[in-house]
């Protein structure tokens, strides 16, 4: 069984699909727009109402991290974890 999030703004990093839908399992199986979505029968489907969808990567991370940590640096606060 499949999860499908439909009508989503989706932006793979590549190209930004307007109108488009994204089927995954444990893993990413299709992305595209809904002018190419075809339903299969146990995908279980959710509406996106136009939310923005983007990959996610461990190199976010780091990051989130080295931001913090510089900011933290800047208001003269302990980097102590």
């Amino acid at each position: 069984m499949s999860t499908v999030l439909r009508h989503a703004t989706i932006y793979t990093g590549l190209e930004k699909i307007e109108d488009g839908y994204i089927r995954f399992g444990k893993t990413i199986e299709a992305v595209g727009p809904m002018s190419e979505y075809k339903a299969q029968g146990d995908d279980e489907v959710y509406y996106a109402g136009a939310r923005l969808l983007f990959q996610g990567s461990l190199t976010y991370i780091p990051t989130v991290v080295t931001v913090l940590m510089r900011w933290m640096a800047i208001q003269n606060k302990s980097t102590k974890w």
